[in-house]
């Protein structure tokens, strides 16, 4: 269970809904302004005699207030709440907070004639809801609550919020929780980067670790040798934990230092990316790259408890919703479970949406159900998630990493399509979904094309390689795919066709 914020504009349903979800979910409700009232008397009268201002104090002081109450419930906002950073804040820290978003024309329709000081007239309600706007979008969730009931609206809050686990190959969860109770899965020393400490530092206070610097110039054997002493220095044995919190990246080294420190340290993992969420935080795998490529020094190593919390991707730059993105289009054109159409019907601002928990639980289900009959990758079943790597990995490495990992296993994705249609094993309808999939959710082929011989050269290093062949995957429908032992010459030249076509393009 959780504590529960409702934000939203006037007239947006925050006491319906919150009555009825508190009612569902089985814990108390609460009103700021009923509260407010109950403390200083009547709202209308303290705007009338002490001004907004004054009233505005008085509901931080008191919303405050009540998020740091121990126990779960549902607390409604009034409409302003949101002008407060604290209370911004706070709601993100102690409890889930909700956007109930609708149109202004169907806010002011459900309040005309309140009596609502600030709802007087149509123009004045409309320049409040374009100035509060942006600040009820950078909440980490939002509800449309357009043409629905209260009924239908906290249904679906209640299962966005109903946690999945899953037990195969590690045990795992999908929950959507504060970031007060993230920090009580935290379990002995931590490994962290220096952007995610910054942003999340209470889930560090009063715990010894490392943070390192972001990003993949990171993933090296000296990074994992420091972190080595430092958690030595620290006194660290085998009957502690190392939990994680970050994207790929730390993910990758902690799993490594896991693995190999004392001979094994137990690992609990909380990805904080998309990235990190859909892919690389399930299923054991971790790595540090060398000069000659990415991932070839690495274990297979399960964590003992993963947490998946979509509340992180609020601070996520839209570059990295992009990258992680790219692995859920993966998963989409490898998958019959209906993640491509939920992707191809999707709007919006689709990760901050209640249906965000439904594409990374698709995502995650997808990558479980090659993983669990070849974890070790020995197979060639764990081999399918390969779609989009043997290109995607060759495209990071020539670009010095300036292209990232997501975006760069899509364009790889589409590169095989492409090998697919050319010969034969996919039809042309098929591919065009793909295709458009692929500009849908906002990727282009990367702006300069690399040399068919910087290519081949490069793929000489993938790990999958058997002499001058690699077993390819590639699409045979829109959501689904085989794999095809391909000469890697020929991999190369459908890289340079694709390529070459955007660059005149």
């Amino acid at each position: 269970m959780a504590k529960i914020t409702l934000f939203g504009f006037m007239g947006a349903g925050k006491t319906s809904v919150g009555r009825e979800l508190a009612r569902r979910l089985g814990i108390p409700f609460f009103d700021s302004d009923t509260i407010i009232e109950e403390k200083f008397g009547n709202i209308s009268r303290i705007f009338e005699k002490k001004g907004e201002a004054f009233f505005r104090k008085a509901e931080e002081e008191t919303v405050t207030e009540i998020l740091r109450k121990k126990g779960d419930f549902v607390l409604s906002l009034g409409g302003g709440a949101a002008l407060s950073e604290k209370i911004r804040k706070t709601a993100i820290t102690e409890s889930i907070p909700i956007y109930l978003k609708c149109r202004v024309k169907t806010a002011f329709k459900r309040v005309e004639g309140s009596g609502r000081p600030l709802a007087k007239n149509f123009e004045t309600f409309e320049k409040l809801f374009s100035e509060r706007k942006e600040l009820y979008e950078s909440l980490p969730f939002f509800a449309d609550t357009e043409r629905k009931s209260a009924e239908e609206i906290a249904s679906e809050i209640e299962n966005f919020l109903s946690p999945e686990h899953f037990s195969k190959p590690h045990k795992a969860e999908i929950s959507v929780i504060s970031i007060s109770e993230t920090k009580k899965r935290f379990k002995g020393f931590y490994i962290t980067d220096k952007n995610v400490f910054k942003l999340y530092r209470p889930l560090f206070s009063g715990r010894k670790g490392v943070s390192i610097p972001p990003g993949e110039n990171s993933k090296t054997m000296r990074t994992v040798l420091s972190i080595y002493e430092k958690l030595l220095s620290y006194g660290i044995t085998r009957n502690n934990f190392i939990t994680y919190a970050g994207g790929g990246v730390v993910g990758d080294i902690a799993g490594f230092v896991s693995a190999t420190l004392l001979r094994g340290v137990p690992l609990v993992a909380i990805p904080t990316t998309l990235l990190s969420m859909t892919d690389s935080a399930i299923g054991g795998k971790n790595g540090v790259n060398l000069p000659q490529g990415k991932n070839l020094i690495g274990t297979f190593y399960f964590p003992e408890y993963t947490l998946i919390n979509p509340i992180f991707l609020n601070t996520l730059p839209a570059s990295e919703i992009k990258n992680g993105s790219g692995e859920i289009f993966k998963y989409a054109v490898l998958s019959e479970n209906g993640l491509f159409e939920i992707l191809e019907k999707a709007e919006g601002d689709v990760f901050k949406s209640l249906v965000s928990k439904e594409i990374i639980a698709k995502s995650v289900k997808e990558k479980i159900k090659f993983i669990e009959e070849d974890p070790f990758d020995r197979k060639g079943i764990r081999a399918f998630l390969n779609l989009g790597h043997t290109v995607g990995h060759t495209v990071e490495k020539l670009s010095s990493f300036s292209v990232k990992h997501g975006e760069a296993v899509a364009f790889g994705t589409i590169v095989s399509a492409f090998y697919s249609l050319k010969n034969g094993f996919i039809k042309k309808r098929d591919y065009n979904r793909i295709i458009a999939l692929y500009k849908k959710m906002g990727f282009s082929p990367p702006g300069s094309a690399f040399s068919y011989e910087d290519v081949l050269n490069a793929m000489m290093f993938d790990k999958k390689r058997e002499g001058g062949t690699i077993f390819w995957i590639v699409p045979v429908k829109y959501n689904k795919c085989v794999s095809v032992r391909t000469d890697i010459k020929d991999i190369a030249k459908a890289y340079e066709e694709v390529a070459n076509e955007n660059t005149r393009n």
